[in-house]
């Protein structure tokens, strides 16, 4: 399944899509209001990345937008090279960079269109010296703030439970930075579906939200068997199923995951593995661009950097000694366990540990929500499996 596939703009949308885009290209041609802010709130697999495209799209051949004057934000180096090869296909001379890139530029823009908004940066210690437009003496000076007055229409697409490093905006801070803006949402669940396409979608991410303990919503525990949700007992079954899946024709891009509980050993040796259990050897991906379409990418376990707005068939998680389970049944954090430096939090400004929290939390319900078809688990921690299955029964 190609990019322009997945994401082309000439995919029959639903109606609530169908609106959206229709509202926001009206809105940003209106000559009365020379100014449109707008954020379209969206859960995984709801369609955000697609929309993107599709208003770009019809911006430009519909609406006679001059394609130069638009930029197309991505979160990560990565996402941009792979989406300005879509554009070139699709005819589009729109700009794709990082929002950094577009900051930094000269050029302004009379449209910016961001995906993934909530990895839009705000200062942090850790890692400010790689980006210089933001300011340490002046934290909501973030990117947020400053694209928005660097563009007349700037349209966000957003999910507060996709934030995975503390250089993401917080969900306060957004939400202030965003106070004036048209707000719309994406409710529909498009890629959680099931082997035989009759899982409920939404469900399933309501029950992510409730076992990861993200958001207190309700759930039908039936969505597991319809999703076909399981949890395995080694790294090996694991493999044994993923593999299994990716000799079916149409799923072959099923892929083994995992968050950040182990560390990268293999980026300074790399005849050295990262995941060992008994006779399960794997490395870790060598790099996240185009991962799920890079032949070695079957071989490997990919993070949350290598599965951002992709889709696959088939997914195995591994759920490592990053996150445990008190007696009394709340998740915690295992700080020593976290091996993603830069979306680890500073000790003295997170004392409680409560944010990173949120941060493992979010990783591992971007990992479960990946798969189209299906999903299995591995637990390294057995209480938290324990607490799985009780979660998942009917």
């Amino acid at each position: 399944m190609t990019l322009l596939y997945r994401y082309s703009p000439f995919k029959t949308l639903s109606e609530q899509q169908q609106m959206i885009v229709d509202y926001v290209c009206e809105a940003i041609i209106d000559k009365e209001k020379p100014q449109h802010k707008i954020v379209v709130y969206g859960e995984p697999g709801t369609g955000k990345s697609l929309l993107t495209n599709t208003i770009v799209y019809n911006l430009v051949n519909e609406k006679g937008v001059c394609a130069e004057n638009i930029a197309v934000i991505l979160p990560n180096k990565t996402l941009p090279k792979l989406f300005r090869g879509l554009y070139k296909k699709l005819n589009l001379n729109v700009t794709v960079a990082t929002a950094a890139g577009i900051i930094n530029s000269s050029k302004r823009y009379d449209t910016v269109v961001v995906d993934e908004g909530q990895r839009l940066r705000k200062y942090f210690s850790k890692d400010g010296w790689m980006f210089k437009h933001l300011d340490k003496d002046n934290v909501e000076n973030n990117e947020l703030q400053q694209l928005k007055r660097i563009t007349n229409n700037l349209v966000i697409f957003y999910d507060k439970y996709q934030r995975i490093r503390p250089s993401d905006i917080d969900i306060r801070t957004f939400e202030k930075g965003c106070k004036e803006f048209y707000k719309l949402k994406l409710e529909q669940q498009f890629r959680i579906r099931g082997q035989f396409k009759v899982a409920d979608g939404k469900d399933y991410i309501s029950a992510l939200k409730n076992i990861l303990q993200i958001e207190a919503v309700s759930y039908n525990p039936t969505v597991f068997k319809e999703y076909d949700f399981n949890i395995v007992h080694s790294m090996k079954a694991l493999e044994r199923w993923v593999k299994d899946k990716q000799s079916i024709p149409g799923a072959e891009r099923s892929r083994i995951l995992s968050g950040y509980a182990f560390e990268w050993i293999s980026k300074k040796d790399s005849g050295k593995y990262d995941f060992i259990e008994g006779d399960f050897k794997r490395r870790w991906n060598k790099n996240s661009e185009k991962w799920t379409e890079q032949k070695n990418s079957k071989d490997e376990v990919g993070c949350t950097h290598a599965v951002l707005s992709v889709d696959l068939n088939y997914v195995g998680v591994i759920i490592g000694d990053d996150i445990d389970i008190s007696e009394d049944g709340k998740l915690i954090p295992n700080r020593d366990s976290f091996y993603d430096i830069n979306g680890k939090t500073i000790k003295n400004e997170d004392p409680d540990d409560s944010q990173l929290l949120e941060y493992i939390k979010n990783n591992y319900y971007i990992l479960l929500s990946r798969g189209m078809d299906g999903c299995r688990v591995y637990f390294t921690n057995k209480k938290l499996e324990a607490y799985f299955k009780s979660k998942m029964k009917a």
